[in-house]
């Protein structure tokens, strides 16, 4: 079996000043041990958090004050497998950060 990409969970906006958790599914393929969160600014493409955790979870939790109000931005995810296989990067999915 492979890893099967990824499908990134829509965000709402949300103050950043409070941690936010991101969510996405994975579905068939391999069993997935860890993953990887990048998010980037909308804007300039720049990414301005990336985090892995080891969790059968399906999600990461960004703390609060890590992103700022006012700011666009996108996520994706990717995952691994056991044998430390990165997935293919999920869906791109947009957000907005208000206070």
């Amino acid at each position: 079996m492979a890893l099967i990409t990824p499908v990134c969970l829509a965000v709402n906006a949300w103050d950043s000043t409070q941690a936010h958790t991101f969510y996405f599914n994975a579905t068939g393929g391999d069993q997935v041990v860890k993953n990887r969160i990048t998010i980037r600014n909308n804007s300039t493409n720049v990414v301005v958090y990336q985090n892995t955790v080891t969790s059968f979870l399906f999600e990461q939790t960004v703390p609060a004050n890590t992103l700022t109000n006012g700011t666009y931005y996108n996520v994706y995810f990717n995952t691994y497998d056991v044998s430390n296989n990165i997935s293919a990067n999920s869906n791109i999915v947009q957000f907005y950060c208000y206070s």
